[in-house]
């Protein structure tokens, strides 16, 4: 917007990317694949994040019952060998 505001004369009649060079057209061109790729990457592995999220709280959860002195039954050894 500021752009348009300081120089929308210039904007106008020589067009927005006038004096532009290759390089920078190249660096342009370079971030705004590079956000494109991220975005389709972080879309496809938030389940796969999410389930090795889901099983390291598993992991601290058993961690500290073992800190703090807990003493589970038979169910709850099983319950920790699902994730790992």
């Amino acid at each position: 917007m500021a752009i348009f505001i300081q120089d929308f004369d210039a904007v106008m009649n020589q067009g927005f990317f006038h004096g532009y060079s290759l390089i920078t057209i190249c660096m342009i061109l370079n971030h705004a694949l590079s956000g494109i790729a991220v975005s389709m990457v972080m879309k496809y592995a938030d389940n796969i994040v999410k389930v090795t999220d889901l099983r390291r709280n598993i992991e601290y959860a058993s961690l500290l019952t073992s800190v703090f002195n807990f003493r589970g039954d038979d169910s709850d050894s099983r319950g920790l060998s699902v994730p790992l």
